[in-house]
């Protein structure tokens, strides 16, 4: 297995998995925090797909999504929790 990190964008990045942190909202998974890395209508997708899963970005959760317009094909959302809540224990644990 081979990690790498990459100045390109995220839907130009050739590999088989991109994992992508997201933050918890007050009412589950923020999909704004995407807008920067994703064009619209892969985000609009992912927030739809997060919606049906009930994934909600809380610390440890996962949610693999596919795309097609995206490069890698498969992208992994993982939950960071709650953005003003982040500490290093978290990361510690997210990070497996």
């Amino acid at each position: 297995m081979r990690f790498s990190v990459s100045r390109t964008g995220l839907c130009d990045l050739a590999a088989d998995l991109v994992i992508v942190p997201v933050f918890q909202g007050d009412e589950g998974f923020d999909p704004s925090t995407l807008k920067p890395l994703f064009k619209p209508a892969a985000v609009r997708a992912m927030a739809k797909a997060a919606s049906a899963a009930g994934f909600t970005g809380k610390a440890e959760a996962i949610l693999p999504v596919h795309r097609d317009d995206v490069k890698a094909g498969w992208m992994l959302l993982l939950g960071l929790g709650k953005a003003d809540e982040l500490d290093l224990q978290t990361l510690r644990r997210v990070a497996g």
